[in-house]
């Protein structure tokens, strides 16, 4: 029988194998400053939310199992002007191991969470998964600057200057000697 714990706010510091084994789930919210790295990857963050459900598994793996989302407002990357705001989602789906050699023997569909403490950063989960739901490159949709001014790596022919070489100088010296 699942358990389910509803907060307003997640704690941060848990132990993840014990809640695993209680079959435990939470249900609540983190502020934006308690995940500064998504919020240094962004203009701004909102509504950092997350559904997580921590059980054993039928291969006796401690599992973490929910979704995460946030509001986020994003950066684009022609104008450096923001976008209008979007939620992102990821869904979680890990399992905690000690090690490197437990994270290579579990099967495909589960992403390793290697802690070698029985204690865990919540916070640093939610916030991985959030990073890694963010679009590689955000732009606005529409033209937001003049199409004159994107470069396509062609250069013009006037705008090439012939420079000099400076091995010049050591080849005609070379080649006085090779006459002489």
């Amino acid at each position: 029988m699942s358990e389910r714990t509803i907060l307003k706010r997640l704690p941060n510091r848990l132990e993840p194998r014990k809640l695993a084994y209680s079959d435990t789930s939470f249900e609540g919210s983190v502020s934006a400053d308690e995940v500064p790295r998504l919020l240094e990857a962004t203009r701004s963050i909102s509504n950092v939310k997350a559904l997580l459900r921590f059980f054993v598994d039928d291969r006796k793996n401690c599992v973490i199992n929910g979704s995460v989302s946030a509001d986020v407002v994003l950066e684009c990357q022609r104008c450096l002007q923001a976008l209008e705001p979007r939620q992102i989602t990821a869904a979680v789906m890990v399992a905690v191991v000690n090690d490197e050699a437990k994270a290579e023997q579990l099967p495909k569909d589960l992403d390793p969470w290697i802690l070698e403490e029985p204690e865990a950063d919540l916070y640093l989960l939610i916030e991985e998964e959030l990073l890694l739901s963010l679009p590689v490159v955000s732009y606005h949709k529409d033209e937001c600057l003049d199409p004159s001014l994107y470069s396509t790596g062609d250069i013009e022919a006037e705008t090439i200057v012939k420079r000099s070489n400076p091995f010049d100088v050591l080849a005609s010296i070379k080649g006085k000697n090779e006459i002489d």
